[in-house]
């Protein structure tokens, strides 16, 4: 008996966006394509993203993309473009490509690079070991080396309501998006009526473990947290370029 296999190429599909959001930060351009990827969870999202060959932005280029439609005529677009972000964050979910795994001494945050960053087990000896090499901050949060995995004390952080301009000094936003990015969250958060919200989990079992998405949203407050990965209320942007 004779076995034949049909090998097939995987064809990418081509990537022809409505528009590209181009974002001037920090002597830095990135290139958005618009529209986003949505409604549907994260996975779906990550997918979309990979089989049109764009990039999974980092979760400090999302808030840098926020930032510019809140604060600044930095996004190189009329403002239909900018309504239409607004109306996602004001109804929907934003996902901002950060795995978020809680235990019970704190937070893992690990960029979200491909679907296996998404999906692989939870390694905390692997997390410990890349982050033994890179920068402690006084507070205790933890940066490795290729700023890829962060881990923030719960002692260091509290969900709920936040005073407007306090979230650059909040530990689980600050291990999400970096100091400057939990700055600019902090200037973002004056834009709306309310005082911001962040939101989580806190694990009370010593041998406890929830593992969780970064999602931003904003109707009367900007609102800071986590989603379950299998959540289908969530839009997601595919970065084009990164000069």
């Amino acid at each position: 008996m004779s076995i034949s296999f049909k090998v097939e190429p995987v064809v990418r599909k081509i990537y022809n966006p409505e528009a590209k959001l181009n974002v001037l930060c920090d002597d830095k351009k990135l290139v958005f394509g618009f529209p986003s990827f949505g409604s549907c969870n994260c996975r779906n999202i990550i997918e979309k993203i990979s089989n049109y060959d764009l990039l999974i932005p980092t979760g400090e280029q999302v808030i840098d993309l926020i930032h510019a439609v809140y604060m600044s005529s930095n996004i190189e677009s009329d403002n239909f473009y900018k309504d239409n972000i607004k109306g996602i964050m004001n109804n929907r979910f934003l996902l901002t490509f950060n795995r978020l795994d809680f235990v019970y001494e704190g937070v893992y945050v690990s960029q979200i690079s491909n679907l296996k960053d998404l999906t692989e087990k939870f390694n905390k000896d692997k997390f410990e070991n890349k982050l033994k090499y890179g920068i402690k901050l006084k507070n205790g949060i933890r940066f490795s080396k290729d700023d890829k995995v962060r881990f923030a004390p719960k002692k260091n952080y509290g969900f709920g309501e936040h005073e407007k301009g306090t979230l650059a000094y909040d530990g689980f936003v600050i291990a999400n998006y970096g100091i400057k990015g939990a700055e600019k969250l902090a200037e973002i958060s004056r834009e709306f009526s309310n005082d911001p919200v962040t939101y989580g989990l806190e694990i009370d079992n010593k041998n406890g473990l929830e593992t969780r998405v970064s999602i931003i949203d904003g109707g009367k407050e900007l609102s800071i947290g986590a989603s379950l990965i299998n959540y289908n209320n969530c839009y997601g942007f595919g970065l084009i370029d990164s000069e």
